[in-house]
C-alpha cells in the first residue's frame, strides 16, 4: 500500500509533525529532500519516531526516469525495510541501490 502526503497531510504542514506520524504508523517515507537528515527538528523527530527513510538522490530526474529508479530498488527496498532496525536513512541513487547513511 501507498500513502501520499497529501492524503493525510495539508501541503504546509512541518516536516516533523508528519515524520513522527509515519513513524507511529511505521509508513516507511520516500523523499527527495536530500537535506532532512540534518535539519534538527525533523532529525530529532525522525529518530524519536522510528522512521525508515529513502531519500531520492537524482537531481534533474525526470518523472519517468524516477519511476524506473523505484521500480529497480523496490525488491532492495523491501528486504531493508524487513531487516533493518529502525530509525535508519538510505539514499536511493540513479542506479537504485539503497546507500545506508548515518543519522546526524
Amino acid at each position: 500500500m501507498v500513502v501520499t502526503h497529501d492524503e493525510h497531510f495539508d501541503a504546509d504542514k512541518p516536516d516533523e509533525v508528519w515524520l513522527a506520524e509515519a513513524g507511529r504508523h511505521g509508513w516507511i517515507v520516500l523523499t527527495q529532500d536530500q537535506h532532512i537528515r540534518y535539519r534538527a527538528i525533523e532529525l530529532r523527530a525522525l529518530t524519536e519516531a522510528g522512521v525508515l527513510a529513502f531519500v531520492v538522490v537524482a537531481a534533474g530526474a525526470t518523472g519517468t526516469e524516477l519511476g524506473r529508479l523505484l521500480v529497480r530498488a523496490l525488491r532492495r527496498m523491501r528486504a531493508i525495510a524487513a531487516m533493518t532496525h529502525r530509525p535508519a536513512v538510505f539514499l536511493l541513487r540513479r542506479d537504485g541501490k539503497p546507500v545506508r547513511v548515518g543519522l546526524r
